[in-house]
């Protein structure tokens, strides 16, 4: 989706952070930004599929992007705290779609700084891939199709 398909309106009285600043929030920031106001804690599992940036609070990281190339999956984020470091996990599968859970391989753990990392996945051969980076204060997830029937991205 594009930013201006992504945009909606969002009222607030909470300070806002800088990602509700500076970058484009979208209506998938509103579940996330409401079960950190509420204090509810979002069990990994189902973490890892929630779409959307809390809106408050600290932000480590936003808007991944991955490539393939050569078994190799390129990522790279915009970082909005340098604080910490990143963890890339992968998953081959989408049974979540359906209610069931989705193993996560953890690939590689990078400052949060370096917003690019580089990693050999040969040994995960898929017909798509789901990618979740883990920041200090948030994660984001993204997929990564290798047929044109996949969804193209999610965050």
């Amino acid at each position: 989706q594009s930013p201006r398909q992504r945009n909606t309106w969002i009222a607030s009285n909470a300070k806002l952070n800088d990602y509700a600043v500076n970058f484009y929030p979208g209506i998938v920031d509103i579940m996330p930004t409401l079960a950190k106001y509420l204090h509810v804690g979002i069990p990994d599992n189902i973490g890892k599929e929630v779409d959307g940036i809390p809106l408050i609070g600290k932000v480590s990281i936003a808007h991944p992007s991955i490539d393939i190339f050569q078994n190799k999956l390129d990522v790279s984020w915009q970082t909005l705290d340098p604080e910490g470091d990143v963890s890339v996990y992968i998953s081959t599968t989408n049974a979540y779609k359906e209610g069931g859970s989705d193993k996560y391989f953890l690939l590689t753990k990078v400052p949060a700084a370096s917003r690019h990392t580089t990693v050999d996945i040969s040994q995960y051969p898929s017909q798509f891939y789901k990618v979740v980076l883990v920041g200090k204060y948030n994660q984001v997830n993204t997929w990564f199709p290798t047929s044109p029937a996949q969804p193209s991205t999610s965050q």
